[in-house]
């Protein structure tokens, strides 16, 4: 048997005419009797085959040379229908399958003495199965019969419908194609067909669905769309009555419409829920099922590994309904996970998980840390903190000047009150804190700030990153411009603002950290807000997703101190002052002991800090005794400890005392000293150490400054110093005139940033080639590179003077 689908060529007069031979009357040469093969291509052409058979090819049907046969074989043809007699010998067209973009015009010959003038002619072709016919457009020039074919995937017949002498015989319909059986998934739709002939072209056949026995109403086509097709269409049956105005009606066998239903859907998700201990759980979520569903909520507990398929959860105790509620929550339970699962005869389909955070039972507050004496000296910080137990708790901080009654100071409700830039007035100013929830309230000790002469470090306000700027508004609130492609500013959007923008959700920042791509702020709960570019797991979510609106630090203790590097994070515990660490760890620079990324923060052996700095890959932390501790790469000596050696696990830089704050650069590092002199180490290839030279140095080196400093910042190759008169020196790098001296030349010791900045400068920070300051009124001026809009001036100018940020007012 051929594996080609068959041409027959059926010639049937339905007044009982018999077929003439093949050829018809055309006269000239016969045509041949043999199978043709012939190739055609692209160009197209024509076949002649046996029979009389013509196959024209027009150009650009095929788009290869193909070699196309015309032979005589019946083999795998299908019966014709019932009442046409064959007539003819069966044409296949080889090879099968094969298919044109362009029709191709089959043609047959017609003898004139068995199709009279006036006789209509049909071609009919076999189904893609070749089970069955349907009837081709056909259309008769003389004494052929032409139809257009695309593939030869179809068998084709011809009949001759013969207008009859007298009056006309009833209409006989012969049966082409009958529907067949259709499944499909709810939603989805189905399509029956059937066809039939008549023996008249007078009387056609004129179709109705019927869907089990009934009539249809507007379905009197040859086809039939269920569209779309629902669950209670399922065994409905189709079939197709068929008849002529003169003859007997035929009704097909009835088609079966199978329909499968869809797995559940879930529509809503359950929510994270926060309750005290004791209090009961509630989770809901909702599916949606065509069918009989089951439901099942589903539980895996915090300190399991969870699958990712919640199916494979355990199943809870009576959680079989859209809500699922867990009474008298326990501590326990806290960090548990739960999902509904529902499933029905198609399949299953869970929701997301919803984390379940248990919080102690509010108690009457304890306080098991009061708050400190403090002693500073004026233009720095002092923070005091009260560590208590009590759940929901509520913290109001009241203050006596003079002797004066205690009274609240407005704002300040967390667990620290920070005062910044300290004046000689806040000497022996006495503080407390009122602690409450509602189980009670308890007032905590006073304790007492001194207030020593001395220089002290200026609380930072302005901070800069690789091509963006931020700044701590006294509102608690931080501003931001320049570059924000990887959500730098934290305004919720990844474009390059216009001007200034502010940090979406914080507006109680007491403290920031700034690295290249990613930022932190501290909160006055000591909490971590995370934002910005999150590769190596840099933002200690747990992920390395950007974030462009602020997240938070978790699980993270309350924090005094945050540092951001390039890959790398830092944080201060409030108690105790261990330091923790997240992110990047090529070369050690968490100080965890090894050289894993960490998405989440660890705990170094590191003890008594106060402060965390971090530059390119290297870190430091300040203790509360002035010792300086680093770790991390090491190619430059940036760690200060005479070696070139990498290091996995903080180290003590030695001869370095009495340093009160840090600032690191990309290979280089700063250190103030109580006595306000500035110490610098690492590479020095553009001067940025202030000594003199170009000359790395492996060991703290004092800069020589005209004055008592009471602030350092460092950038990517660059140094600044604030003076405690309000001038600010700079040195190192200078190509895009970040020193801000009305040049572009490096300076290898520090050279003073003249007019128009102003006097009086309270705070000064440094980006990767850009450097800021705030004055005593508020205001932010900006120098140095500017392709992103990091100075704030509204143009995108490299200012080698210091121009004032439009819009800014930190005051």
């Amino acid at each position: 048997m051929h594996t080609t689908r068959s041409i027959r060529a059926l010639l049937a007069l339905l007044a009982g005419l018999a077929l003439a031979a093949c050829g018809g009357g055309g006269g000239g040469a016969a045509p041949p009797t043999t199978a043709v093969t012939q190739t055609v291509g692209a160009a197209g052409g024509t076949i002649v085959g046996p029979g009389g058979v013509t196959l024209t090819i027009p150009p650009d049907a095929l788009a290869a040379d193909t070699a196309l046969t015309i032979a005589l074989d019946d083999a795998g043809a299908p019966p014709l229908p019932t009442g046409l007699p064959v007539a003819g010998p069966t044409i296949a067209l080889l090879p099968h399958g094969t298919s044109f973009s362009v029709p191709v015009t089959l043609t047959l010959e017609l003898d004139p003495a068995q199709a009279p003038a006036g006789a209509t002619v049909k071609l009919l072709k076999t189904t893609a199965a070749r089970d069955a016919w349907t009837a081709l457009a056909t259309e008769r020039i003389g004494n052929t019969a032409r139809a257009a074919l695309t593939s030869f995937s179809n068998g084709v017949g011809l009949v001759y419908l013969a207008p009859g002498a007298g009056p006309p015989r009833p209409a006989t319909l012969s049966l082409l194609s009958s529907p067949g059986d259709c499944s499909v998934v709810e939603g989805g739709w189905c399509f029956f067909f059937g066809e039939a002939l008549s023996s008249r072209a007078d009387d056609p056949p004129q179709y109705q669905w019927l869907r089990d026995g009934a009539p249809v109403a507007g379905e009197i086509d040859k086809t039939i769309l269920i569209n779309p097709v629902a669950v209670g269409d399922d065994g409905a049956r189709y079939s197709l009555r068929i008849s002529t105005r003169s003859g007997t009606p035929l009704t097909t066998v009835p088609a079966t419409l199978h329909v499968l239903a869809l797995p559940p859907a879930i529509v809503t998700q359950p929510l994270d829920l926060q309750v005290e201990a004791g209090q009961t759980a509630v989770f809901s979520a909702a599916s949606t099922s065509s069918v009989a569903q089951m439901l099942q909520w589903k539980r895996c507990n915090a300190n399991q590994t969870c699958p990712a398929d919640p199916a494979q959860w355990t199943n809870t105790l009576g959680g079989t309904g859209v809500t699922y509620a867990l009474p008298n929550t326990q501590l326990a339970d806290d960090g548990a996970r739960f999902a509904l699962c529902a499933g029905n005869a198609a399949g299953s389909a869970c929701s997301n998980p919803a984390r379940l955070s248990v919080i102690p039972a509010q108690t009457a507050p304890s306080i098991y840390d009061q708050p400190d004496d403090l002693g500073t000296v004026a233009g720095r910080s002092a923070q005091f903190v009260v560590l208590a137990n009590g759940g929901g708790l509520q913290y109001q901080w009241q203050r006596s000047d003079g002797g004066a009654p205690f009274q609240a100071v407005p704002g300040e409700t967390s667990a620290t009150y920070t005062l910044s830039n300290v004046a000689p007035a806040d000497d022996g100013a006495r503080v407390r804190v009122l602690v409450s929830n509602n189980a009670g309230s308890l007032l905590s000790g006073t304790a007492t700030l001194t207030v020593s002469p001395g220089a002290g470090v200026a609380l930072q306000r302005v901070f800069g990153g690789n091509e963006h700027s931020l700044a701590l508004a006294a509102d608690g609130r931080v501003a931001g411009w320049g570059a924000n492609t990887s959500g730098e500013l934290g305004n919720g959007s990844v474009a390059d603002p216009a001007g200034p923008v502010f940090a979406t959700g914080i507006a109680d920042a007491a403290l920031l950290g700034v690295g290249q791509l990613h930022s932190f702020a501290i909160q006055s709960d000591g909490s971590l807000r995370n934002w910005g570019f999150g590769a190596n797991g840099r933002l200690g979510s747990g992920a390395t997703a950007n974030l462009a609106t602020p997240g938070t630090v978790a699980p993270l203790p309350p924090s005094r101190s945050v540092a951001a590097g390039r890959g790398q994070s830092l944080a201060v515990a409030a108690a105790g002052g261990q330091v923790r660490a997240w992110g990047a760890n090529n070369c050690g620079q968490l100080g965890d002991g090894s050289n894993t990324q960490r998405l989440q923060p660890v705990t170094s052996n590191l003890f008594g800090a106060v402060r965390v700095a971090a530059g390119l890959d290297h870190s430091h932390a300040l203790r509360a005794d002035g010792s300086v501790w680093s770790w991390g790469c090491n190619t430059a000596g940036q760690l200060g400890d005479g070696t070139l050696q990498a290091r996995l696990v903080p180290t003590p830089i030695p001869g370095l005392s009495n340093a009160i704050a840090l600032a690191p650069g990309a290979l280089h590092t700063l250190a103030l000293s109580n006595d306000g002199t500035v110490w610098a180490w690492g590479r020095n290839t553009e001067g940025q150490l202030g000594d003199g030279s170009t000359t790395a140095r492996l060991a703290p080196q004092r800069v020589t400054l005209p004055g008592i400093a009471v602030a350092v910042a460092a950038g990517g190759t660059h140094s600044l110093a604030l003076l405690a008169d309000g001038r600010v020196y700079a040195w190192g790098n200078n190509a895009d005139g970040q020193l801000g001296i009305g040049s572009n030349l490096n300076g290898t010791t520090p050279a003073q940033v003249g007019a128009p900045l102003p006097a009086g400068i309270v705070s000064i920070g440094a980006g990767a080639n850009h450097s800021l300051a705030m004055d005593g009124a508020g205001n932010v001026w900006a120098w140095g590179r500017n392709t992103r809009g990091q100075l704030g001036d509204g143009t995108r100018l490299p200012r080698d003077r210091p121009v004032q940020a439009a819009g800014v007012n930190l005051n």
